[in-house]
């Protein structure tokens, strides 16, 4: 793990915003890629998400988007493959309860993980 990144960054259940992962993960240690959604990709922030098994990256902008859309809704959500549920967690957070929402996840890929090792 690297140990100058910000506690908070390390944190699973931590929002961080667009500026702080900036701020955590310089581009001037990013390697470009011809992605025009992600068109850098910063080594430490690849390790630091492996080591932490954490492969989505939600920020707090992100979170206030997609929350401000369902809440405007009203529908009930169903996250099907929810993995460690941190997304729907950061939605009921944002929404202070008001959606209703239900995470589900077999984990059916922690099992396949053991057998391709």
């Amino acid at each position: 793990m690297h140990t100058s990144l910000p506690g908070t960054i390390l944190n699973p259940l931590y929002l961080p915003s667009v500026t702080e992962l900036q701020a955590a993960f310089p581009i001037s240690i990013s390697l470009p890629t011809d992605s025009k959604e992600y068109p850098w990709v910063c080594p430490l922030f690849t390790k630091t998400q492996f080591q932490l098994n954490n492969y989505q990256v939600y920020t707090q902008e992100f979170i206030t988007t997609l929350g401000d859309y369902l809440l405007h809704r009203n529908l009930p959500i169903l996250e099907v493959g929810a993995g460690d549920g941190r997304l729907s967690h950061f939605l009921s957070e944002y929404s202070q309860g008001k959606l209703q929402i239900v995470a589900t996840d077999i984990k059916d890929w922690e099992e396949k993980g053991k057998t391709n090792q």
